[in-house]
């Protein structure tokens, strides 16, 4: 047979071309991490250029009424989050670094990296206390005391106001960057770990409220099963 007639055959014994798999677009309470080619400067605020990239997810209510917002980057050495939110009576007296921070009004960061063997808390409160855990603990022992890894994060916060008075005040900002080898390396570009941002905000009377990116269907910020995508 010649080889014109052979090509046709083949030419039409071809599998139809494949339509591209569509991309599940983020849903609106994923926390989405662009690249950036620099670490924003870490002083509490959103002036550093590299915020504009940044998408916003809004902090839901979880118990009572609170929000804020969350935002996050990462560079080629770590993830940067940016939370801010309003806040009518500022209050925060632990001072001991890995101390009952959730004591206090605190930001929280829950990192659930995609190898599922551990996962990742930071805190930090208006007076610049900072907590930071991997978890699971091994069972009847304190995250915070056992086998606790060294965390490197740089932080800050803003405050609108003045803490631990009857002033009224209006809000506070913090930012956050954390190194990629306190949390088990760099995510590859177009990963899908899981996690959310959320806050305790204390009222002058001593109740709280609650707020986070993720949307729970009950009260417990470790409900790892409901954690939205974090994306890379």
């Amino acid at each position: 047979m010649r080889p014109l007639v052979w090509a046709a055959l083949f030419a039409g014994c071809a599998a139809p071309p494949q339509a591209p798999v569509p991309v599940e677009p983020p849903s609106a309470q994923a926390l989405v991490c662009l690249w950036t080619s620099s670490t924003p400067t870490i002083d509490g605020e959103d002036t550093d250029t590299s915020w504009t990239l940044a998408r916003p997810t809004t902090l839901l209510p979880s118990l009572g009424q609170s929000t804020g917002t969350a935002r996050c980057l990462r560079t080629d050495d770590g993830l940067a989050v940016f939370v801010s939110g309003p806040d009518t009576h500022l209050t925060a007296t632990v001072t001991e670094h890995d101390g009952r921070t959730w004591d206090d009004d605190v930001f929280e960061v829950f990192i659930q990296p995609d190898t599922g063997e551990h996962y990742y808390e930071f805190h930090i409160t208006p007076a610049g206390t900072t907590l930071d855990l991997r978890l699971p603990a091994p069972e009847g022992e304190d995250a915070r005391t056992t086998n606790a890894p060294v965390f490197h994060q740089l932080s800050a916060v803003h405050l609108i106001g003045s803490l631990n008075d009857t002033t009224p005040d209006e809000g506070w900002s913090a930012e956050v960057w954390i190194p990629w080898s306190d949390i088990g390396g760099a995510p590859e570009p177009g990963a899908r770990w899981t996690g959310h941002v959320a806050r305790y905000d204390y009222a002058a009377d001593g109740t709280y409220a609650l707020a986070s990116t993720a949307p729970f269907t009950e009260v417990g910020f470790h409900r790892r099963h409901e954690w939205p995508d974090l994306l890379f």
